[in-house]
């Protein structure tokens, strides 16, 4: 599906340039064959939105119902992919679709340029400005037992973690959990344009594990705030049960 969180694409050297890829490939059997979908490759149009790709996520509720982040913003399909509408009228920035996500009751958030943009049902025409802050890229986590609980970690212009913010109200206010700009927990280091993961427990919401540059960190509530402490090394032996390779994009 492509790279889109790299220095620039088209390059022929993969240590400095995303890679572009070919399109959204469809499977029907559990992934024994795969079908490209042409809705997104063959015509000039088609491919100047899907050769960059930065993340697909499904609806759990409607198999037919596909987001996809693109360099052109969110691209939206109701049935599997044959056809697709822009999701957020106008949204676009020069930075595009880096991640979208899907709560278990259909809830779409999307970060496309330096905003968030959350709808409660996923269609076009209902996507919001919640963002909790203009950054150049925003990385998101609903929590799977309750998608009224939105995670976002933020990049800083220099590439550094602005901070870490929580919703339990869908985006509509946010707190922040952690706190950027301290040489003491920098989980994106300089590379939070490329580095920048953040997911939530399936059995804790309030429970939240963050990547970047170098090492996995652990958020918990401790004494009504959130106490972070870092879980993985990249730099020990790979047979090391603490080694996690750096990098998490």
């Amino acid at each position: 599906t492509g790279e889109g969180a790299f220095t620039s694409d088209g390059g022929t050297d993969i240590s400095t340039n995303a890679m572009r890829g070919q399109g959204i490939w469809k499977s029907t059997d559990g992934g024994e064959t795969f079908t490209r979908l042409s809705s997104t490759w063959g015509t000039t149009d088609a491919e100047n939105i899907f050769y960059e790709i930065s993340r697909m996520a499904a609806d759990p509720n409607d198999a037919n119902r596909i987001y996809a982040a693109t360099k052109e913003g969110l691209m939206v399909s109701s049935d599997g992919g044959g056809t697709w509408t822009q999701g957020v009228a106008g949204a676009y920035g020069s930075n595009g679709a880096k991640d979208v996500k899907v709560a278990s009751d259909g809830t779409v958030a999307v970060n496309i340029g330096s905003r968030i943009y959350v709808s409660d049902s996923g269609d076009p025409e209902t996507f919001e400005n919640r963002s909790p802050a203009t950054s150049i890229r925003q990385e998101l986590a609903f929590a799977p037992t309750d998608p009224n609980y939105i995670y976002v970690q933020a990049t800083a212009s220099d590439g550094s973690m602005m901070n870490i913010y929580k919703s339990i109200d869908k985006g509509k206010n946010w707190t922040v959990i952690g706190a950027g700009g301290v040489s003491y927990f920098n989980p994106l280091g300089n590379q939070g344009t490329y580095d920048n993961g953040i997911d939530v427990f399936t059995d804790d919401k309030d429970k939240v594990i963050v990547g970047g540059q170098y090492s996995l960190w652990l958020g918990v509530i401790s004494g009504g705030a959130y106490g972070w402490e870092p879980i993985t090394t990249w730099y020990l032996s790979e047979t090391n049960p603490n080694y996690v390779h750096a990098d998490h994009p």
